[in-house]
């Protein structure tokens, strides 16, 4: 069940948990504010584009470094980056796997269903969400930009922004509930 931004069909949706804030659907129409920033930062912070990054750092870097001439890493540089890399790749596989488990374990549906165009209501997503898997993508790469970038407090602030930024693109589109998504998050 999806909506494309700029759909002129129309949805209602419900919470399939219950009212309060950790479990009520905030997905909305016409889309808010939250909504919008979901629509806004998922294609930067998805699964799919955290492991892109974690594979070109291990195998496009040496690439770069050595055909540029403004980008120079020394070799020990290098290999520190890339077992990095590794090392971020290795966690995200383990923790998605334990994200399936923890599907069974708690057996939390998602938090909204959704009628479009006045039909019947169905479920947004698969049928559990707790804990966030997309969350908690955003949390261990948001936690190893945190660790891993130099900068000092810019490169923290964009790790926590990464953690924020995923948390909230799956709240906005009903995917999860709030809890969810910060269960998955830490």
């Amino acid at each position: 069940f999806g909506m494309a931004a700029g759909n002129s069909s129309t949805y209602v949706c419900k919470n399939t948990l219950d009212d309060s804030f950790f479990n009520r659907c905030f997905l909305e129409h016409p889309p808010g504010l939250l909504h919008l920033w979901g629509d806004a930062v998922q294609p930067f912070i998805g699964p799919r584009t955290m492991g892109a990054i974690g594979a070109f750092l291990v195998v496009a870097l040496p690439l770069v470094c050595s055909s540029s001439r403004t980008v120079r890493l020394s070799p020990s540089a290098y290999c520190a980056v890339k077992l990095s890399a590794i090392h971020f790749l290795y966690r995200t596989s383990y923790a998605l796997a334990l994200d399936v488990a923890l599907y069974a374990v708690f057996q939390q549906r998602r938090p909204c269903s959704c009628s479009f165009n006045g039909g019947d209501y169905k479920q947004v997503g698969s049928t559990y969400g707790m804990p966030s898997g997309d969350s908690m993508m955003g949390g261990l790469f948001g936690a190893w930009i945190w660790d891993a970038a130099p900068g000092g407090w810019a490169a923290k602030a964009v790790g926590g922004f990464i953690v924020f930024s995923a948390a909230a693109e799956r709240v906005s589109w009903g995917m999860h509930s709030v809890g969810q998504a910060c269960v998955g998050g830490t």
